[in-house]
């Protein structure tokens, strides 16, 4: 390619990448409102785009990740089961019971419980005798038991609440 085509086309790949190829309108787009409208995969790439930008270890990186965590309970639980505990372990001031409250919510609206139990037991770990903890493996062990699935059933014999 000759020096000025090659500048030519670099300048044009500059331009489509600040214009987000006029998908703009997405990235503004609220989080929430796109997981109420079932567009998760939006949800998604609208909030992965945000989280690649942000300070991280702020406040700011954490309602991102507790918006990720919910909108990966639809398409992808082991993800937001993964995404979260991550941040959590690496920003330990920053997260709450609440939060683990919510991401477990989060995973149990979607039937996912197993990556529920395990959100749930990391924050019991770190808050055993929290009432939000106390309660959310109330919640858990009446959903193994409701489910009737022996790998859940065991899963939770195992890190010793059954």
């Amino acid at each position: 390619m000759k020096p000025k085509n090659a500048l030519l086309a670099l300048a044009a790949a500059a331009l489509l990448a600040a214009c987000g190829g006029g998908d703009t309108a997405a990235s503004d787009a609220d989080p929430g409102e796109l997981i109420q409208q079932g567009k998760i995969d939006e949800a998604v790439e609208v909030i992965e785009g945000r989280l690649a930008t942000v300070e991280k270890g702020t406040a700011d990186e954490h309602d991102l990740v507790l918006d990720h965590a919910d909108a990966l309970s639809y398409s992808d639980p082991a993800k937001a089961q993964k995404t979260f505990l991550n941040f959590a372990g690496a920003n330990a001031s920053l997260v709450t019971p609440k939060d683990f409250k919510y991401v477990v919510s989060s995973l149990r609206t979607q039937d996912a419980f197993a990556e529920a139990i395990d959100v749930m037991h990391a924050g019991k770990q770190r808050w055993p005798e929290d009432a939000e903890m106390v309660e959310l493996l109330e919640l858990i062990k009446a959903d193994v038991l409701k489910a009737a699935d022996p790998a859940l059933a065991a899963k939770m014999k195992g890190l010793g609440y059954m």
